[in-house]
């Protein structure tokens, strides 16, 4: 993941506006593609601390490091609480897909006795010669 930084120009005043958000890296069927994972904002952290925040962001949003490690970065609330609600989103979804997989853990037979003499073949097709 890494920091992107976008500028946006009122026509009308010709004042720029700039933005940052937190952007991963996804592989799709066409190449690679980035998908923005979460809006900050404006920051005020100097650009040489952005990969230290942005990997520090990711850690966070996966679980990994707790809000207090964001402190020294001078985030606005607004990011620290939406990555607050997504940890708890993901903490939900985590939470509900461990009690269905507990509910269908049902043993499943991998073997079963079958009489061979029993066996019928139907629709047989021949290997033609090309093949042999």
């Amino acid at each position: 993941m890494y920091i992107r930084e976008s500028k946006t120009r009122n026509k009308k005043t010709g004042k720029v506006y700039v933005k940052h958000a937190l952007v991963e890296s996804v592989r799709t069927e066409r190449g690679p593609r980035q998908r923005v994972a979460l809006t900050l904002g404006q920051l005020t952290v100097e650009r040489e601390y952005w990969k230290d925040l942005a990997v520090s962001l990711e850690a966070c949003l996966t679980g990994a490091q707790e809000l207090m490690y964001l402190a020294g970065f001078d985030l606005p609330e607004s990011v620290l609480t939406e990555i607050a609600r997504l940890r708890s989103v993901a903490r939900h979804h985590q939470k509900t897909k461990a009690a269905a997989t507990k509910n269908d853990c049902s043993p499943v037979q991998r073997y079963q006795e079958v009489d061979v003499t029993s066996l019928e073949n139907t629709d047989s097709r021949t290997l033609g010669p090309e093949l042999v």
